[in-house]
C-alpha cells in the first residue's frame, strides 16, 4: 500500500482537498481522508489506466464514507468508527458542485460516487447551485500580483454580491490589510514575483484569524504540499468562473464539521 500511496500522491492530495471542502475543516478533512484510504485497495486502483484512477479513488472513497456516515459508532479511536461519526457538513448537491466544477469529476462518476443516478444528481446540483449563490455575503482579501488578474477576479466577487475589501500585491501588503480589514476569504495567487508567495501570506494571515483560503494559481503543486498548512481550494490558472463561484459561495456559507452523537 505504501508504494500504492506514492505513485498515486497527488490523486491523494486532490481527495484530501475534497474532504476538508466536504467538512469545512482543515483538520476533520485529512482525517476522514485517512480514514477511507486505510479502507481501500490502492494496489487496485494503481492498476488502472493512469486517467482513470482520480475518478476511481474519489468513487470508492466517497463509497465507503457515504455508506456509514452518521451511523452508529463503537470506538471513537478507530479510523471506521471516525467515518461514521462524521456526516458532510455539504448536502449532496453541493458535493456534487465541489465534485465537478471544482474537482473536475465527470457527471457520471461524481453521481455514482453519491450513490445518486445522473439525473438525481443533475437537479440536486442545480438547486444547490441557485441557493448558495441567494444571498451570499461576506469579505474577501484578493492576493495577486497581475492588477489585470486581480481586477478580474474583484469582479467576479462583487457578481455575487460580496464586497471585496482590499486587494494586495505582496505577502506584506496582504498580511497588513489582513489585519485592517478581517476578511472572511482570502482569494490568493502562489507567485507574487519579488513579493514573496501567497502560500507565506496566507499561513500567516490564517495564524492570526480564522479565514478561509481559496488559492487560484498556475503552481497547485506547489500549494498542496501535503505539509502542515493547505487552503480549503486550489483552482489552476487559467480558473474557470464556475469554480471560483462555486468554491467561493460555499466556503461563505458552509457550516463548520462537528461530530455525529
Amino acid at each position: 500500500m505504501a508504494e500504492a500511496s506514492v505513485t498515486l500522491s497527488k490523486e491523494i492530495m486532490q481527495l484530501r482537498q475534497f474532504f476538508r471542502a466536504a467538512m469545512n475543516d482543515q483538520l476533520f478533512g485529512d482525517e476522514i481522508a485517512w480514514a477511507a484510504l486505510a479502507l481501500l485497495d490502492l494496489d487496485q486502483i494503481v492498476s488502472l489506466p493512469e486517467d482513470a484512477r482520480r475518478s476511481r479513488l474519489f468513487c470508492d472513497a466517497l463509497s465507503v464514507w457515504t455508506a456509514v456516515a452518521g451511523t452508529e459508532r463503537k470506538n471513537n479511536f478507530s479510523g471506521s468508527d471516525l467515518l461514521a461519526s462524521t456526516a458532510p457538513v455539504a448536502t449532496p448537491g453541493q458535493l456534487m458542485l465541489i465534485l465537478t466544477e471544482v474537482m473536475g469529476l465527470a457527471s457520471q462518476d461524481a453521481a455514482a460516487a453519491l450513490r445518486l443516478s445522473v439525473a438525481e444528481a443533475a437537479d440536486l446540483a442545480k438547486v444547490a447551485r441557485a441557493e448558495l449563490e441567494q444571498g451570499v455575503t461576506g469579505r474577501v482579501l484578493i492576493i495577486e500580483d497581475e492588477p489585470l488578474i486581480a481586477e478580474g477576479v474583484a469582479m467576479l466577487v462583487e457578481s455575487l454580491g460580496v464586497e471585496v475589501v482590499a486587494m494586495a500585491r505582496s505577502r506584506d501588503q496582504a498580511v497588513a490589510l489582513a489585519a485592517k480589514h478581517r476578511p472572511d476569504v482570502v482569494l490568493a495567487d502562489f507567485d507574487l514575483g519579488g513579493g514573496g508567495t501567497g502560500l507565506d501570506a496566507v499561513k500567516q494571515i490564517s495564524s492570526e484569524m480564522s479565514a478561509v483560503a481559496i488559492f487560484i494559481t498556475a503552481f497547485p503543486d506547489e500549494v498542496l504540499t501535503g505539509e502542515d498548512y493547505e487552503p480549503t481550494f486550489v483552482l489552476a490558472k487559467p480558473y474557470r468562473e464556475r469554480a471560483l463561484r462555486t468554491a467561493l459561495a460555499y466556503s461563505l456559507k458552509a457550516p463548520r464539521a462537528e461530530l455525529v452523537e
